[in-house]
């Protein structure tokens, strides 16, 4: 790799500062102490720690010569500890500096730029994405590295285009490690491979970021490229403030790249499909409970990953995930149980959520495409479901401070379920009727209707017709009545259906099509309210088959002196 500082600078820096040690300073002292650690495997081979001081914030020090930075350099103590004392460097409270910990394998010095087989870290306040500490007046304690990065022999950039409304501040980082929820402040920081600050001031700004040689060889796969937009200049990732990911979905989730030798350009972000970090309620919220698997799901299957959505419409965890899901949450491989704590997710008591699992079924089965992405992403094939009582058709749950539980057949009431066995499946059906008065019933203008389209088993036709199987649901919306008998009302059939009611091209045979006047408003059907259905000729309730695309009945919705 090419030394940014030669070894005979190293060496002269070295005599000067201790010359500069010797001379007398009536001044406070000015000191910064802290303690390295080092990984079992990095530390095999031994070597001499250090201890070195930059001026400048990390994102500078990967875009200039370091030896314009070097400050101070110390050998640590036996026991990991080190003091640097920077009374003469010409540092000052208030300037911003890095602190690096090495571990030098050749004996021949290579700092501040250690040569490849050493080992580095770098101190990172905690919440902090970025290696810069601001020097406070007297002694500064605390600084805890931990070596953990092996050195590589390589030098790559990435560039892009940042886009989007927002001015100001910009951090973009280069992540190699594991996302496995939601909660940015869980990421590692030593898996942060390449940063750079940039300040928008346009609408448009080109950016480049080193990725540095520390902790990974090229090729780096699974990384992903994610902008902070820095509003109040904190430094890190403040509620209210926003974070952008590069993405080449039309979800926004997510696109992981793999990083090679050689330009890699065009990877972009923008700060207006940015997701914003919502500002905690106050209350501690924790949500704990159990996955009734599907049949497969094992150690060795893909993941199950726990989602939790602030919304009463699956439909909108396949066509826009990122803006109902709140948090979420990748299980073990195997594992069934989950415990999130959401307190940091903008929910409070009173808001209502459904608890989703998804068996994402092809998780990372395809490297280097726009598909690629570490959070649940459903696509066809896949396998989802939530927690409901099955009894109510309630799928949206009220949360309460403290823990909410979502364990099937709680309190021995079997109609508590979390089962997984909706499959995703690719389709532009929908349903298109329109109602008609009936039965006594006159629908108003602005009127709340609940329609809703289940596979015939699902629904019992007597004198008090009765839903048994939400699960068979194949189309549920509510709309609003416009008083025109003339209008054409139009409902997009589910994402995700029951598997065993599917039909290969996608279709659904025998579906009952009914609509509830909805008069409590809950968007849910309760018993006594007015029902709805599409007719026999004998004006009985009828099965239509669906299909992909519109499905328009040939008869109107008509209300009936039934109700449920």
């Amino acid at each position: 790799m090419r030394a940014l500082l030669s070894r005979s600078t190293v060496a002269l820096l070295l005599l000067l500062l201790l010359t500069a040690c010797d001379e007398t300073d009536t001044s406070q002292p000015l000191t910064i102490s802290g303690h390295i650690t080092t990984d079992k495997a990095v530390v095999e081979g031994g070597g001499e720690m250090y201890a070195s001081v930059l001026k400048g914030s990390g994102q500078e020090m990967m875009s200039r010569d370091l030896s314009e930075s070097f400050e101070a350099m110390t050998c640590t103590a036996p026991d990991g500890s080190f003091t640097l004392d920077l009374s003469g460097t010409g540092l000052v409270p208030g300037d911003t500096v890095t602190l690096i910990g090495f571990l030098d394998r050749n004996g021949h010095g290579g700092i501040p730029t250690p040569d490849e087989g050493d080992a580095m870290g770098f101190f990172m306040e905690e919440g902090s994405f970025t290696p810069s500490y601001t020097l406070k007046p007297g002694v500064n304690s605390g600084a805890d590295i931990r070596i953990s990065r092996q050195v590589y022999d390589f030098h790559k950039e990435i560039s892009g285009t940042i886009t989007g409304g927002y001015t100001g501040l910009v951090h973009l980082f280069a992540y190699a490690g594991d996302i496995r929820s939601l909660d940015l402040s869980a990421l590692d920081v030593d898996s942060i491979i390449g940063y750079a600050s940039v300040e928008k001031r346009e609408h448009s700004l080109d950016y480049r970021m080193t990725i540095l040689p520390y902790g990974h060889d090229l090729p780096i796969a699974d990384v992903t490229i994610m902008a902070i937009f820095d509003a109040n200049e904190s430094g890190k990732l403040d509620p209210g403030e926003a974070v952008a990911f590069h993405s080449q979905r039309p979800k926004g989730l997510p696109t992981l790249v793999t990083l090679t030798e050689g330009a890699q350009g065009d990877i972009n972000l923008d700060a207006d499909h940015a997701m914003v970090l919502p500002v905690p309620a106050g209350e501690t919220i924790t949500l704990s409970g159990r996955v009734e698997p599907p049949v497969g799901y094992g150690e060795n299957s893909a993941p199950l990953f726990v989602l939790v959505a602030e919304t009463n419409d699956p439909n909108l965890l396949l066509t826009h995930p990122l803006s109902v899901t709140r948090a979420f949450y990748r299980l073990d491989p195997g594992t069934v149980d989950f415990n999130l704590d959401v307190s940091a997710t903008g929910l409070a008591p009173g808001d209502t959520v459904m608890v989703l699992a998804l068996w994402d079924k092809n998780f990372k089965e395809a490297p280097d495409t726009p598909t690629y992405t570490c959070f649940p992403d459903a696509n066809a094939g896949d396998l989802l479901g939530y927690y409901q009582n099955k009894a109510t058709f309630t799928v949206a749950h009220t949360l309460h401070e403290g823990e909410n539980t979502f364990v099937p057949e709680a309190g021995g009431n079997p109609a508590l379920r979390f089962d997984v066995n909706r499959r995703v499946v690719n389709h532009s059906a929908s349903l298109a009727f329109k109602i008609q008065n009936g039965g006594g019933v006159t629908v108003n203008t602005g009127d709340a209707l609940l329609v809703i389209a289940i596979q015939k088993d699902g629904l019992t036709i007597s004198l008090t017709p009765e839903l048994t199987d939400p699960d068979r649901i194949v189309a549920m919306a509510s709309v609003t009545a416009t008083g025109d008998a003339d209008h054409t009302y139009a409902v997009p059939v589910m994402g995700a259906l029951l598997d065993e009611i599917i039909k290969t091209p996608f279709g659904v045979d025998e579906v009952y099509v009914i609509a509830v006047l909805d008069a409590n408003q809950n968007g849910k059907p309760d018993t006594g309210e007015s029902l709805a259905y599409y007719p026999t000729m004998l004006s009985l309730p009828a099965t239509t088959d669906i299909r992909d695309g519109i499905n328009t009945l040939d008869k109107p919705v008509t209300f009936s002196m039934f109700t449920l």
